[in-house]
């Protein structure tokens, strides 16, 4: 989303955001949303409930990017010394930045320390 509707507001840290420190072994933990939620797919009886899941799935979808759109985010500038996390470098790669990030960015304060808003 390289052209919202309108300028992005910062997203103040929290007294969370604090307590949990910047740590590249949880990257994993994070990652793994990514599978457990593709997983709902799996438990479906039939053809007719795999269309449900997916039409409420396209719609949270709709609406997110629509609440984005309108009302977009971004989150501060860390400190943190990249240098330091080779491991990490690929998200700074502004496509992949946004993919893992924005969508699941008040769940988890590990992916807000690691996402930064310049590319």
């Amino acid at each position: 989303m390289r052209h919202p509707l309108s300028a992005a507001t910062v997203i103040p840290v929290t007294w969370i955001d604090d307590l949990v420190p910047f740590s590249p072994q949880s990257f994993f933990l994070y990652a793994s949303l990514w599978v457990y939620v593709a997983l709902g797919s799996l438990f479906t009886k039939d053809g007719r409930e795999l269309a449900a899941w997916a039409a409420a799935c396209f719609s949270m979808i709709i609406v997110g990017l629509g609440i984005f759109m309108a009302l977009p985010t971004k989150v501060p500038d860390f400190a943190v010394d990249w240098s330091q996390y080779p491991s990490l470098a690929f998200l700074k790669g502004s496509t992949l930045q946004g993919m893992l990030c924005r969508p699941c960015m008040p769940l988890s304060p590990y992916s807000r320390r690691s996402c930064s808003t310049d590319s």
